[in-house]
């Protein structure tokens, strides 16, 4: 199933990327599915810092066209609210093809387990 990927840069103390899937947070999507499955904690996450980026356009970054600290393909879609991506991050898989991108593999290397088996 193909579904509308859009972004938002917040305003407050810092500019942080938010990814939104159909127009819903996913910060609140992994949340909602955290809770559902009986995950302690559940969420916490926020949006990546725009200086996280280091000069490299997001939507590169977020489609797997750039380089991340993993490699290419893999890479942070969400950090901690304390504003630290390596703190509580939500990690994923990003492939390409065509005109359809694909996150998959979600990871939250802190816990040290698997998180969700959505796409």
């Amino acid at each position: 199933m193909l579904r509308t990927l859009s972004f938002e840069i917040g305003s407050g103390n810092v500019l942080a990327v938010m990814p939104y899937v159909e127009g819903a947070s996913l910060a609140a999507l992994v949340e909602a599915y955290e809770r559902a499955k009986g995950c302690h904690p559940a969420g916490g996450y926020a949006g990546l810092i725009t200086t996280y980026f280091k000069r490299r356009p997001p939507i590169e970054y977020f489609t797997g066209k750039s380089e991340s600290e993993y490699g290419r393909g893999i890479i942070h879609l969400l950090g901690c609210t304390c504003g630290e991506v390596g703190c509580w991050p939500l990690i994923a898989s990003v492939n390409q093809k065509d005109d359809t991108i694909r996150w998959h593999g979600f990871v939250h290397c802190v816990l040290g387990w698997p998180r969700l088996s959505i796409a």
